[in-house]
């Protein structure tokens, strides 16, 4: 027996993976004892580790997927339903706001019609009807240019505004409120889309007295270095700071 031979044999059979051990136990006696190689079995074991750390990864990265799935369904249909929410709100809003006018104008025409109110006060009563019919169609218009913004539709007019002069045409229109004070500079001009302007002014003058009981309203208008800034204060609870971040959310409406 060539046990150089043998071992080759087994070697190569086998790729390594056995290995031959010859012991004589006695006179022209020999056992051949052919066991695993251990290298093969140190390789096997650590194949089996990364195999099961394979699966174990493959698990977790799964429940996560999972979970990021589940999550994301229910943040989509939590958004889709606080959207709704607040659509509903905003029209309850709008209704709410047309419904002011359209009352006081019905209620000031019927008093004017009464043959006893004096003449005086008759053209006074017109004049508000009419005050409020402005209303209305700026309403209207913001409505008509929100949706024409909102669909990429609206074409900015961008120009030198005079916004000294923009901002106290916005005043004068909103005394009917109540009362307005503070400083407006003059000759204070940027570039913008002066409609754009005049209605976000107006707003801001329309939550002023809308959330402060109809109380006196600040504004002001001044340079501050390179900055111009204009100022809106009213005497209303104010905003939580926790509500900051969503002030411009689409729809959103703090509730009461």
């Amino acid at each position: 027996l060539d046990s150089a031979k043998l071992r080759q044999f087994v070697a190569k059979q086998f790729d390594n993976n056995y290995l031959v051990e010859f012991n004589p136990v006695a006179a022209k006696k020999v056992v051949i004892q052919i066991s695993i190689n251990p290298a093969k079995i140190e390789a096997l074991t650590l194949e089996r580790n990364q195999q099961r750390n394979i699966w174990l990864y493959q698990s977790l990265l799964l429940l996560v997927l999972v979970g990021g799935g589940i999550y994301g369904v229910y943040y989509s249909i939590d958004s889709i339903y606080a959207l709704n929410k607040r659509q509903n709100n905003f029209l309850l809003s709008v209704t709410h706001e047309f419904k002011t006018p359209i009352a006081a104008i019905r209620l000031m025409l019927q008093t004017s019609k009464n043959p006893k109110v004096k003449e005086e006060k008759r053209a006074e009563l017109i004049d508000n009807s009419i005050q409020n019919t402005f209303r209305l169609e700026e309403l209207a218009e913001n409505m008509l240019t929100a949706m024409q913004i909102e669909n990429n539709k609206y074409q900015f007019n961008l120009n030198q505004v005079d916004f000294s002069d923009l901002v106290r045409q916005s005043i004068e229109n909103q005394r009917i409120n109540g009362n307005i004070n503070g400083i407006i500079e003059d000759d204070i001009y940027l570039t913008g889309d002066a409609f754009i302007l005049k209605m976000v002014v107006n707003n801001l003058l329309d939550n002023a007295f809308k959330y402060s009981n109809n109380q006196s309203v600040e504004v002001n208008l001044y340079k501050k270095g390179s900055k111009k800034i204009l100022e809106v204060k009213d005497l209303g609870i104010g905003i939580k700071k926790q509500d900051y971040k969503n002030i411009f959310k689409k729809f959103y409406r703090i509730q009461d």
